[in-house]
Protein backbone atom coordinates (compact mmCIF):
# COMPACT_ATOMS: atom_id res chain seq x y z
CA UNK A 1 0.00 0.00 0.00
CA UNK A 2 1.76 3.19 -0.91
CA UNK A 3 2.10 6.00 1.81
CA UNK A 4 -0.75 8.98 2.07
CA UNK A 5 2.24 11.28 1.52
CA UNK A 6 3.75 11.98 -2.28
CA UNK A 7 6.91 9.79 -2.61
CA UNK A 8 6.64 10.33 -6.13
CA UNK A 9 7.81 14.22 -5.95
CA UNK A 10 10.36 13.06 -3.50
CA UNK A 11 13.29 14.15 -5.70
CA UNK A 12 11.49 15.70 -8.80
CA UNK A 13 13.63 18.83 -7.62
CA UNK A 14 17.95 17.76 -8.66
CA UNK A 15 20.89 19.92 -8.15
CA UNK A 16 24.14 19.00 -9.88
CA UNK A 17 27.00 20.08 -7.72
CA UNK A 18 29.30 22.00 -9.59
CA UNK A 19 31.89 21.91 -6.43
CA UNK A 20 34.73 19.63 -6.53
CA UNK A 21 34.15 16.41 -4.15
CA UNK A 22 37.75 14.91 -4.34
CA UNK A 23 40.18 13.50 -2.57
CA UNK A 24 40.77 15.20 1.28
CA UNK A 25 38.82 18.45 0.06
CA UNK A 26 36.05 19.11 2.40
CA UNK A 27 32.86 20.31 0.14
CA UNK A 28 30.44 22.51 1.95
CA UNK A 29 26.80 23.54 0.31
CA UNK A 30 24.11 25.38 1.84
CA UNK A 31 21.09 26.75 0.24
CA UNK A 32 17.74 28.20 1.55
CA UNK A 33 14.79 28.88 -0.26
CA UNK A 34 15.19 26.02 -2.83
CA UNK A 35 12.82 26.03 -5.68
CA UNK A 36 9.68 24.77 -3.14
CA UNK A 37 10.42 27.34 -0.70
CA UNK A 38 11.28 25.59 1.95
CA UNK A 39 14.29 23.99 1.52
CA UNK A 40 17.15 25.15 4.18
CA UNK A 41 19.95 22.95 4.48
CA UNK A 42 24.13 22.45 4.41
CA UNK A 43 25.64 19.66 3.52
CA UNK A 44 29.30 19.13 4.20
CA UNK A 45 31.07 15.93 2.17
CA UNK A 46 34.96 14.94 3.00
CA UNK A 47 36.57 12.01 1.68
CA UNK A 48 39.13 9.58 3.15
CA UNK A 49 41.40 7.04 1.46
CA UNK A 50 40.86 3.78 4.01
CA UNK A 51 43.87 1.82 3.92
CA UNK A 52 42.39 -0.80 5.63
CA UNK A 53 39.56 -1.48 2.87
CA UNK A 54 41.89 0.16 0.16
CA UNK A 55 38.69 2.18 -0.64
CA UNK A 56 37.35 5.45 0.03
CA UNK A 57 35.26 6.39 2.83
CA UNK A 58 33.06 10.06 2.39
CA UNK A 59 31.88 11.56 5.70
CA UNK A 60 28.77 13.48 5.25
CA UNK A 61 27.30 16.18 7.91
CA UNK A 62 23.72 17.33 6.74
CA UNK A 63 22.30 19.95 8.79
CA UNK A 64 18.23 21.03 8.03
CA UNK A 65 15.93 23.51 9.49
CA UNK A 66 12.46 22.12 11.43
CA UNK A 67 9.67 24.36 11.37
CA UNK A 68 7.29 22.85 13.67
CA UNK A 69 7.55 20.73 16.67
CA UNK A 70 6.14 18.02 15.39
CA UNK A 71 6.80 14.94 13.13
CA UNK A 72 5.65 16.52 10.28
CA UNK A 73 8.28 16.84 7.18
CA UNK A 74 11.50 15.45 6.27
CA UNK A 75 14.75 16.13 4.22
CA UNK A 76 16.29 14.21 1.83
CA UNK A 77 19.52 13.90 -0.91
CA UNK A 78 20.88 11.72 -2.84
CA UNK A 79 24.18 10.04 -4.38
CA UNK A 80 23.01 10.10 -8.36
CA UNK A 81 21.62 12.86 -10.70
CA UNK A 82 17.99 10.88 -10.77
CA UNK A 83 15.70 8.86 -8.65
CA UNK A 84 16.31 5.41 -10.46
CA UNK A 85 19.72 3.76 -8.52
CA UNK A 86 20.60 6.73 -6.21
CA UNK A 87 21.86 6.33 -3.20
CA UNK A 88 19.52 8.14 -0.80
CA UNK A 89 19.39 9.39 2.54
CA UNK A 90 16.15 10.33 4.16
CA UNK A 91 15.43 12.46 7.69
CA UNK A 92 12.78 12.62 9.70
CA UNK A 93 11.24 12.33 13.14
CA UNK A 94 9.68 14.62 16.03
CA UNK A 95 12.05 16.64 17.75
CA UNK A 96 9.93 16.71 20.60
CA UNK A 97 9.78 13.05 21.84
CA UNK A 98 11.13 12.20 24.87
CA UNK A 99 14.43 10.97 23.04
CA UNK A 100 14.83 13.08 19.92
CA UNK A 101 16.63 11.17 17.78
CA UNK A 102 16.06 12.10 14.16
CA UNK A 103 15.49 8.73 11.76
CA UNK A 104 18.05 8.50 9.12
CA UNK A 105 16.82 6.12 6.50
CA UNK A 106 18.99 4.66 4.09
CA UNK A 107 17.25 3.95 0.70
CA UNK A 108 16.98 3.43 -3.24
CA UNK A 109 14.58 3.32 -6.44
CA UNK A 110 14.06 1.46 -9.01
CA UNK A 111 12.69 4.73 -10.73
CA UNK A 112 10.71 7.45 -9.95
CA UNK A 113 8.91 5.23 -6.98
CA UNK A 114 8.81 5.42 -3.37
CA UNK A 115 12.07 4.96 -2.22
CA UNK A 116 12.39 1.77 -0.19
CA UNK A 117 15.27 -0.24 1.85
CA UNK A 118 17.84 -1.59 -0.53
CA UNK A 119 17.74 -5.02 -0.05
CA UNK A 120 14.07 -4.22 -0.81
CA UNK A 121 14.63 -3.90 -4.29
CA UNK A 122 15.15 -6.86 -6.57
CA UNK A 123 18.23 -5.58 -8.97
CA UNK A 124 20.15 -5.21 -6.21
CA UNK A 125 19.87 -8.74 -4.77
CA UNK A 126 21.87 -10.28 -7.94
CA UNK A 127 25.31 -11.61 -7.83
CA UNK A 128 25.97 -8.76 -10.18
CA UNK A 129 25.46 -6.33 -6.56
CA UNK A 130 26.81 -8.38 -4.67
CA UNK A 131 29.87 -6.37 -2.49
CA UNK A 132 28.67 -3.65 -4.40
CA UNK A 133 26.43 -1.92 -1.46
CA UNK A 134 28.38 0.40 0.71
CA UNK A 135 28.11 0.15 4.61
CA UNK A 136 26.96 3.14 6.13
CA UNK A 137 28.06 4.15 9.65
CA UNK A 138 25.49 6.41 11.59
CA UNK A 139 27.51 8.45 13.86
CA UNK A 140 25.15 11.04 14.89
CA UNK A 141 20.87 11.46 13.91
CA UNK A 142 19.64 13.99 16.28
CA UNK A 143 17.49 17.36 16.85
CA UNK A 144 18.60 20.33 18.72
CA UNK A 145 16.78 23.57 19.47
CA UNK A 146 17.42 26.46 16.96
CA UNK A 147 18.23 29.58 19.05
CA UNK A 148 19.99 31.51 15.52
CA UNK A 149 18.46 34.82 13.95
CA UNK A 150 17.12 33.27 10.58
CA UNK A 151 13.51 33.49 9.74
CA UNK A 152 12.18 32.07 6.67
CA UNK A 153 10.58 35.18 4.83
CA UNK A 154 7.96 33.35 3.44
CA UNK A 155 6.95 30.77 6.49
CA UNK A 156 7.35 34.42 8.80
CA UNK A 157 8.64 31.70 11.16
CA UNK A 158 11.96 30.75 13.22
CA UNK A 159 13.36 27.14 13.04
CA UNK A 160 12.18 25.43 16.31
CA UNK A 161 14.81 22.92 15.85
CA UNK A 162 17.96 21.60 13.47
CA UNK A 163 18.35 17.80 12.57
CA UNK A 164 21.91 17.12 12.64
CA UNK A 165 23.36 13.68 10.91
CA UNK A 166 26.49 12.95 10.76
CA UNK A 167 27.47 9.32 8.73
CA UNK A 168 30.13 8.11 7.00
CA UNK A 169 29.74 5.56 3.74
CA UNK A 170 31.95 3.42 3.46
CA UNK A 171 33.33 2.90 -0.23
CA UNK A 172 30.77 4.87 -1.28
CA UNK A 173 32.29 4.97 -4.93
CA UNK A 174 31.17 1.05 -5.31
CA UNK A 175 27.82 1.47 -5.49
CA UNK A 176 26.00 -0.77 -8.15
CA UNK A 177 22.79 1.88 -8.13
CA UNK A 178 24.48 4.56 -10.37
CA UNK A 179 27.81 5.87 -11.02
CA UNK A 180 29.27 7.56 -8.10
CA UNK A 181 33.10 8.32 -8.89
CA UNK A 182 35.91 9.44 -6.16
CA UNK A 183 38.21 11.29 -8.75
CA UNK A 184 35.47 12.57 -10.77
CA UNK A 185 35.76 16.49 -10.62
CA UNK A 186 32.06 16.75 -10.00
CA UNK A 187 29.38 14.39 -8.41
CA UNK A 188 25.74 15.09 -9.71
CA UNK A 189 23.67 14.90 -6.42
CA UNK A 190 19.83 15.60 -5.64
CA UNK A 191 17.91 16.69 -2.86
CA UNK A 192 14.24 17.47 -1.85
CA UNK A 193 12.39 18.40 1.27
CA UNK A 194 9.00 19.09 2.57
CA UNK A 195 8.79 21.17 6.23
CA UNK A 196 4.69 20.14 6.74
CA UNK A 197 4.00 16.74 5.34
CA UNK A 198 2.31 14.84 7.42
CA UNK A 199 3.16 11.16 7.34
CA UNK A 200 -0.47 10.01 8.33
CA UNK A 201 0.94 7.03 10.44
CA UNK A 202 3.11 5.48 7.42
CA UNK A 203 6.14 6.08 9.47
CA UNK A 204 6.60 2.54 9.60
CA UNK A 205 7.37 2.15 5.73
CA UNK A 206 10.27 4.56 5.79
CA UNK A 207 11.75 3.13 9.13
CA UNK A 208 15.30 2.76 9.41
Amino acid sequence: MAPSFAWSSLFTLCLSFTTLVTAYRPVQHCKQLGDNGHYSACTSLTQHYNQTSGQADLYVRYQWYKYQESQNGWHAFGLGNKMAGALMFIMYGNPTAPTPDMTLSVRSADGHHPPLLIHDIAKFNTPAAEGRIPEVDIITSKFEPYSGPYEHPELHLKPTHVGIADFVVHGYSKWVGTTVSNTSTAQPMIWASKYDQDFGGTTVLIAR
